[in-house]
């Protein structure tokens, strides 16, 4: 690790946010389509042209459904700042009562030790949810928090989608 003018050492975080997809093209460029602060959780209650005439549907639940999930690509972009070699990179999320989770195993990330240089890391995000509210997922590298990526879930409840069974 070496330290910049301001006494840090690197690497350094440059991005850190959730998208909806990820494209990476032939030349080597990055494109990341739909960066999102809050994924939305909808249910739809589907009515069928089978179900008779006057018969009600259940109805949507007024809360956040339990082992609700959302889906989104978290994209953490690293400038090396000089850190060389191999480093270990875990994700915790906290939910708006406080708990905390690991999101997935601790995963390593790689620096040559050139200023110049970095790791971008494209990660695919299935996460279960108990509460609407805030979370943030917390990104530690070699047991420091590097940054926090904070989002909002968000339950919708939508009208009926009609099914011509």
């Amino acid at each position: 690790m070496t330290e910049d003018e301001a006494g840090r050492e690197g690497p350094f975080i440059r991005g850190a946010f959730l998208c909806d997809a990820v494209i990476e093209g032939r030349d080597g460029v990055n494109s990341y389509i739909r960066v999102v602060d809050q994924l939305n959780v909808q249910a739809r209650r589907i009515v069928s042209g089978e179900q008779p005439l006057g018969s009600e549907a259940p109805a949507l639940p007024d809360q956040l459904p339990e082992g609700s999930s959302v889906h989104a690509w978290l994209v953490l972009l690293f400038a090396s700042g000089g850190a060389l070699g191999r480093q270990s990179l875990r994700l915790r999320m906290q939910g708006p009562d406080g708990l905390e989770r690991d999101l997935a195993d601790a995963i390593d990330v790689h620096f040559d030790g050139r200023q110049s240089s970095g790791a971008n890391l494209h990660l695919e995000l299935h996460m279960i949810v108990s509460h609407e509210g805030p979370y943030v997922v917390r990104v530690i590298l070699d047991e420091k928090e590097v940054t926090q990526v904070p989002f909002a879930v968000r339950y919708m409840r939508m009208p009926p989608a009609f099914s011509k069974r």
